[in-house]
């Protein structure tokens, strides 16, 4: 039992220190920072704009995103995981390897239609806006590597016919997938402004009620103050008149 104990404590140590780097590190290239979630290891293979990806540090990513249970942080978390695998696919194209260049863009996909789920569930009741601005400005990155690696392939004298056709078609279906996402991410966004829009709405309709309702009351009190007066005057106008008598 004890040793269960110590070596469950030794796991969650590695876990914590794990997930420590990852809030530390970051892989570099001309279009965006991305945070991972392990250290640089030797496997790292360097490419031509200096993006590096390792099989740790994929692997890494996903025990962060199995342990991660906020939607919202699930989806960011596979959306660098997601663009882990496009460098992933680069480096494969420019070592030929295509079948690992077709596994990174069928990783990618999958994990594209995982964030897809998760957006379009994005509680509109909570402040989601700034999450989904995020995930736009990463389905931009997203873009522009897609386009980069299509045009690598383009240019690559090494491949075969049938190998570039085979490529180009997983890479239109990464395209078409990353796509959606935008759609649903648009789509999200739009539903989020009318809410804000509507709530807006609602409080300046409170407001203008309870100013209303204000000057309701204002008025009241006066005219119960005009009625009070005249009372009074009527009264002391009798009473002037019974002592004339």
């Amino acid at each position: 039992m004890r040793t269960t104990l110590i070596g469950m404590i030794v796991l969650m140590n590695v876990f914590s220190f794990s997930f420590a780097l990852a809030d530390n590190e970051t892989i570099d290239g001309p279009e965006n920072p991305m945070i991972i979630s392990a250290p640089v290891e030797n496997t790292s293979v360097e490419v031509e704009d200096n993006e590096t990806v390792s099989d740790g540090q994929i692997f890494w990513k996903k025990i962060r995103i199995a342990f991660t249970f906020n939607q919202e942080k699930k989806a960011e978390y596979e959306l660098r995981l997601a663009e882990m695998q496009l460098i992933r696919a680069r480096i494969a194209a420019r070592n030929n390897n295509t079948n690992v260049m077709i596994n990174a863009l069928k990783a990618h996909q999958e994990l594209i239609t995982k964030v897809q789920g998760r957006v379009s569930k994005f509680d509109e009741k909570r402040n989601s806006t700034e999450k989904v601005v995020g995930i736009e400005r990463a389905i931009q990155t997203h873009e522009a590597k897609i386009a980069r690696l299509n045009n690598l392939v383009a240019n690559n004298p090494n491949l075969t016919t049938e190998q570039v056709t085979k490529i180009h078609e997983s890479i239109t279906r990464t395209e078409t997938n990353t796509q959606h996402l935008k759609s649903i991410a648009k789509a999200k966004l739009d539903k989020l402004e009318l809410r804000r829009l509507a709530i807006n709405a609602s409080e300046n309709r409170i407001r203008e009620r309870a100013q209303e309702m204000t000057e309701v009351i204002n008025d009241s009190g006066e005219q119960a103050r005009e009625r009070i007066r005249q009372r009074i005057e009527s009264r002391t106008n009798n009473g002037s008149k019974e002592e004339s008598d």
